[in-house]
């Protein structure tokens, strides 16, 4: 099982302490590619986008709206 983790690179050029998540692309459950885009967070009024680290199923841990901090899990890939 790979970790969905927000990578902390992203507060570098932001001055806001966290983050907020602002959408997933897939539902929970749905099976998912290396590389495919999963869900959009914004940083300091940034939107990155946020990708899977291997192919399997979605897991959603985080929800729409959600505070987050660097290093944040937001979900996992269960391989298939």
């Amino acid at each position: 099982m790979k970790p969905i983790r927000i990578d902390e690179r992203l507060w570098n050029t932001a001055a806001a302490p966290e983050g907020i998540l602002e959408w997933w692309f897939r539902l929970d459950g749905a099976r998912v590619a290396v590389g495919e885009k999963l869900a959009q967070v914004q940083i300091g009024g940034a939107l990155h986008d946020v990708t899977s680290p291997a192919a399997g199923q979605l897991r959603i841990l985080a929800f729409t709206g959600s505070v987050l901090d660097p290093g944040s899990v937001i979900g996992q890939v269960i391989p298939a």
